[in-house]
């Protein structure tokens, strides 16, 4: 199952009912096994027009033909503030909005959505699903590139289970905000006592931004599965690749009609 993928193959996941799905092993791709990358992932999928959430300085290499706007939460001169060490590197954005809602685009007006790196960011990683699921039309792409705690800073957090995952969802992510920063500050940075209890107040005030949630490729499976058949999103997964020396698995999901 899950936990027998290989970081040197591509899996593609064929999820066209309810039932469990099954997995489908894809012929050897064209280039090397070690030189599969995001962008030879993007070739094989990507097309038209679509759009990049968050690529800063690091976007995503796309194949001819096709074509990105680039959202961003901030313009340019507040992200160059924020990442001076990237500041003349980054992207400009040509949309500023919220990455997880998209209140200024238009349900499937998109042919792909791009998000690296971003799912871990947000408070309620289902909802962000979902909204990725509402502006791509059926038949395109979601593009999604998620750490593997396993590889990273995240290794001695506890995984995001699917339960907290649909309650963040349903009751909203005010419910575990602070637990989420409580967790933060003590496991990755080692605080304890009241200075813990002075920086989780500061970190509410100011909303900081960490990883809300983490996942090994076996959590972040069942988080699909769940916002597949439990929530109802429409999709299918088409691809899971699994690249440790980027710390990260690719996902690559198809949006179907609603109700398909």
């Amino acid at each position: 199952m899950i936990g027998q993928l290989r970081p040197e193959r591509l899996f593609r996941w064929a999820a066209r009912t309810r039932a469990p799905l099954v997995r489908e092993e894809v012929g050897a791709p064209e280039t090397p096994a070690e030189e599969l990358t995001r962008a030879a992932i993007a070739r094989h999928f990507l097309r038209g027009q679509g759009l990049e959430i968050g690529a800063l300085h690091n976007p995503l290499a796309l194949p001819p033909g096709a074509t990105a706007r680039y959202v961003d939460v901030a313009p340019i001169e507040v992200l160059r503030e924020r990442f001076p060490e990237a500041a003349e590197r980054i992207r400009a954005p040509d949309i500023v909005d919220d990455g997880e809602l998209l209140a200024t685009v238009a349900d499937a007006s998109q042919d792909f959505l791009i998000a690296n790196h971003l799912l871990e960011h947000c408070e309620d990683p289902i909802g962000a699903i979902e909204t990725f699921v509402r502006v791509v039309r059926p038949g395109g792409m979601i593009f999604m590139a998620v750490p593997d705690k396993r590889y990273t800073f995240d290794l001695p957090r506890a995984v995001t289970s699917v339960e907290h995952a649909i309650r963040d969802h349903v009751w909203g992510p005010g419910v575990s905000r602070r637990a989420h920063y409580e967790e933060w500050l003590r496991v990755i940075d080692g605080k304890r006592g009241k200075e813990l209890e002075a920086l989780t107040e500061a970190f509410m005030r100011e909303r900081t931004n960490i990883h809300f949630h983490v996942w090994t490729v076996t959590e972040m499976f069942a988080l699909l599965l769940a916002a597949r058949n439990e929530v109802g999103l429409p999709f299918d997964i088409r691809l899971a690749h699994v690249d440790p020396p980027r710390l990260e698995v690719v996902w690559v999901l198809e949006v179907t009609k609603k109700g398909a």
